[in-house]
């Protein structure tokens, strides 16, 4: 059955006015002064002063309205212990019963793509996490849409009004993160999540960090080909390994108690692939910058008896992994194991090359990434190869592939 969205877009824009009487101009300040808000903002402007640098104060002032708005107005929000406070039964009666029905309809966080778009600023979009399919009314949606933005994955507050939903304070629109992405990201953030629903759980406790992933909201996804450029990673524990079969395909190294394996065709930008065998623990780690080096490395372990899964636990964006180093403020070493085998002999030349260039790609990538043209003579010389092996990397990832 179709739906009338004239009627629809009609009840959505008296909703607008309402919420404006009742929210903006009454319900954000009687929730800030009773959940002590002020002592949570300058905490929260101190910790991310970093990135709300780069962001601007009125991204702040914004995302602070949605804090205070989602904390009031979610399930089991703060407005339900206020009700009867006399402050809000002094309200009209028109204001009161709105304030009930916002109680009885919970506010919530989504991570979501567009699905559909059947009118002008209404969306189907599917909620990542809990896997629903919701109506939503968005003029800032549609702004984001025709900047570019249908494919990126959105984070928002969003309030049923009767008829449909329709998003409130700032909206998060990142083009190169995954939902994937934001599951990672959250069990950095605290050892709890452990699923779905304490990821959401998480989200409502403390959206703060989510909302200043918003610092990648324009970067692109990187691409080789028709391969995504993201850290591809697998671990798992296995009973044995044959090394002299490897051999008859790998490229095999040992150092420290832990053995390496690349394939030449696979070891050097853009796949940068390598296996690593830990003997202490009879762990295998699996590493790639793209799905298709991860396939190949699998494969061909499969091959060599190696009983292991092709898929990757899991595969982190680039721009992800930059950005969770930002907001974090530590660094991630996600090919753990790669720095016991740099090579210095000269007669290895080859694979001296091969981590030299791997180096240069981790300096470049959050360059491209931000849309920054680098200094590539620098970066060159940092990694020690010639500035002109430099240029011709940089053009084949950025002028080439890069979309």
């Amino acid at each position: 059955m179709s739906k009338d969205y004239t009627s629809i877009r009609q009840h959505c824009k008296r909703s607008r006015d309402i919420n404006k009487k009742v929210i903006d101009d009454f319900l954000m300040n009687f929730a800030a002064h009773r959940d002590k808000t002020g002592s949570k903002m300058s905490y929260y402007y101190k910790k991310y002063s970093h990135i709300i640098k780069k962001l601007g104060e009125d991204f702040f002032s914004s995302v602070m309205a949605e804090y205070i708005v989602g904390n009031a107005l979610r399930a089991n929000g703060t407005i339900h212990k206020n009700l009867n406070h006399p402050e809000i039964l002094s309200k009209d009666k028109k204001t009161i019963e709105y304030i009930n029905f916002l109680s009885n309809h919970p506010w919530r966080y989504t991570f979501a793509h567009i699905v559909e778009k059947p009118e002008k600023e209404f969306f189907f979009i599917e909620d990542q996490f809990l896997g629903d399919e919701l109506l939503v009314y968005s003029p800032g949606m549609e702004k984001y849409c025709n900047s570019g933005h249908q494919n990126s994955l959105y984070f928002m507050l969003i309030g049923y009004n009767g008829e449909c939903w329709e998003t409130f304070g700032a909206i998060i629109a990142m083009k190169s993160i995954t939902a994937e992405d934001i599951y990672i990201f959250g069990t950095e953030l605290s050892v709890k999540v452990d699923s779905d629903e304490s990821l959401m759980e998480l989200v409502y406790s403390d959206p703060m960090p989510f909302f200043m992933l918003a610092l990648t909201m324009e970067t692109p996804v990187t691409r080789t080909g028709d391969d995504i450029l993201a850290n591809f990673v697998a671990e798992e524990e296995i009973n044995d390994i044959n090394t002299e079969k490897l051999k008859k395909t790998f490229i095999v190294k040992w150092n420290k108690g832990v053995y390496q394996f690349t394939m030449k065709n696979m070891a050097g930008p853009p796949h940068f692939a390598s296996a690593y065998f830990i003997e202490r623990t009879n762990i295998l780690y699996r590493y790639s910058m793209t799905e298709y080096g991860f396939r190949q490395m699998s494969n061909q372990l499969i091959k060599a008896g190696i009983d292991v899964d092709p898929e990757p636990d899991y595969s982190l964006t680039i721009a992800m992994l930059f950005v969770m180093e930002k907001i974090l403020k530590k660094k991630f070493d996600i090919n753990r194991y790669e720095k016991d085998f740099t090579v210095t002999n000269p007669e290895n030349s080859d694979d001296e090359m091969v981590d030299k260039l791997n180096k240069f790609m981790e300096l470049l990538i959050p360059y491209i990434n931000n849309g920054i043209t680098p200094d590539i003579v620098s970066l060159s010389k940092q990694c020690g190869i010639n500035p002109e092996e430099g240029q011709s990397l940089y053009d084949h990832i950025y002028k080439k592939y890069v979309k």
